[in-house]
């Protein structure tokens, strides 16, 4: 289960880190800052490359006290949404900057690499509030570096790796 990203701390304009008070977000690995966004931060958001180019903070997921309009879930189905399962809700298509995704238990989570970000689905509530669902797709095999049965739906270019 998809229970974070992370992105080095230079991906993101200082800006925008200090426009949206990101700097509490921000941690070490390897000597080198991370910006780190997990699903049981509050506020739970997740940054989003708009397709025009814009970057914006949107809440993750929608949990049961939420919206109404959309479904309780904190991802997207790739194959639900291929097969049109999402068109009702009017989602773009956009990208959530990351150079890591954090996988398995919230206690413990593994850390993964990925080179181009997440694809996943932008869409709006009943309020017109921003709302991104990572796309995700069933992991494959003993080989995967993932813990769970549910992995981030890559690009073909993108490569993962365990921290």
């Amino acid at each position: 289960m998809l229970e974070g990203i992370a992105l080095a701390f230079y991906e993101l304009p200082l800006g925008f880190i200090e426009g949206h008070n990101l700097p509490a977000r921000v941690h070490g690995r390897g000597g080198e800052r991370e910006l780190r966004f997990v699903w049981s931060d509050f506020p739970r958001v997740l940054p989003v490359w708009l397709p025009e180019g814009r970057l914006v903070l949107a809440a993750w997921g929608n949990r049961r006290d939420e919206s109404r309009t959309l479904p309780v879930t904190r991802w997207a189905s790739l194959p639900s949404w291929e097969q049109g399962r999402w068109a009702r809700y009017n989602p773009t298509l956009v990208t959530i900057p990351a150079t890591l995704v954090a996988d398995g238990r919230p206690e413990l989570p593994v850390w993964v690499s990925v080179r181009q970000g997440l694809r996943a689905l932008l869409a709006r509530d009943e309020v017109g509030r921003p709302r991104v669902f990572p796309l995700c797709e069933p992991s494959s095999g003993a080989a995967s570096p993932f813990r769970s049965d549910r992995r981030p739906a890559g690009r073909p270019e993108t490569s993962v790796r365990r921290h």
